[in-house]
């Protein structure tokens, strides 16, 4: 694949809100209607969260992108985690920051990644997608190739989506995340991500993502989150960053018919009760006062369920 085809891939996503693509001939999905877009009210309220967000995660990286060690110096090679410079991908003007951590990443390509490493890239390409910026040479081949399974569900699933955003071949990835057993008492992460995966397989075999199997999750689903005015997620499945960028994605790759048919999937107005969940959950950090978002129940470090949060936010916004 050419960078212009790249290129195109990624703005393809976008304009399809990040839609899954099984490779790059794949339709792109609707969305169920021009209503679900966010009021504007609340679309102004997402993008000030994600600005104040925005705002303290600048502070916290050096110049190449990176998180600073304690002391504020900037990290040895190989040191410092990149993936929040990802949440800096504003596809009207994406910060040079983001471009310097791609850049910081890309100087991994020769040597070994631990699993940190892995969802750097992952996440950094999500940014890449949402700022419509072509990510350097070689870094999309090398997370194909990367072994996923030391990541968690979450983060393995948006890896995937990411690799797909630039047309790579993610079959077997996606399969594997689909053959992954259930847990015992499911988070929503779990069956997002899953859906996601049975929704990529359903497209790779000419469906268009909305498989029984893939309804099925996302029933499931809407049940717990309750997307309506005055729903409250069940308590039971308490509803996280990660979950709600996995869920913003699944239900943004849906085809408009299999939503209007069926009320027990997600309502018409569900990216309208989304972001207005995420807004009202930032707070500030106890000890630095800065705003960003608790990984909740799933047990990401603050900063990356701030990433998640904003990416989430960004996609809802549009």
């Amino acid at each position: 694949m050419t960078p212009g085809m790249h290129r195109s891939a990624a703005a393809a996503l976008l304009l399809a809100a990040l839609a899954l693509r099984a490779g790059a001939s794949a339709p792109a999905p609707l969305l169920r209607s021009d209503l679900a877009a966010p009021p504007e009210s609340i679309r102004r309220e997402a993008l000030a969260a994600v600005d104040r967000a925005c705002d303290a995660i600048r502070e916290g990286l050096d110049r190449d992108g990176a998180v600073r060690d304690p002391a504020g110096e900037s990290p040895q090679d190989g040191g410092g985690a990149l993936f929040p410079a990802a949440a800096l991908a504003d596809p009207a003007a994406p910060d040079p920051l983001l471009a310097a951590a791609l850049a910081r990443c890309a100087d991994t390509l020769a040597r070994p990644w631990d699993a940190g490493r892995t969802r750097d890239a992952a996440y950094l390409l999500l940014g890449a997608a949402w700022a419509r910026l072509e990510p350097p040479a070689g870094l999309v081949d090398r997370l194909a190739k990367t072994d996923l399974s030391a990541l968690g569900v979450a983060d393995r699933a948006l890896a995937l989506v990411a690799l797909d955003s630039f047309g790579a071949d993610t079959a077997a990835g996606w399969d594997a995340l689909a053959r992954r057993a259930a847990p015992a008492a499911p988070a929503l992460s779990d069956v997002a991500a899953a859906a996601l995966a049975r929704a990529a397989r359903s497209r790779r075999l000419g469906g268009d993502g909305a498989s029984p199997d893939v309804l099925a999750h996302v029933r499931w689903l809407a049940a717990r989150l309750h997307l309506v005015y005055g729903g409250e997620a069940d308590p039971a499945t308490p509803l996280d960053p990660a979950a709600a960028l996995l869920c913003t994605v699944l239900a943004s790759s849906l085809p408009r018919h299999a939503l209007a048919a069926d009320p027990g999937l997600f309502p018409w107005d569900w990216r309208n009760h989304m972001a207005n969940r995420l807004v009202v959950s930032q707070t500030l950090d106890p000890g630095t006062f800065n705003p960003g978002w608790d990984g909740g129940a799933s047990g990401a470090p603050r900063a990356l369920a701030t990433t998640q949060a904003v990416l989430a936010l960004r996609l809802l916004a549009q």
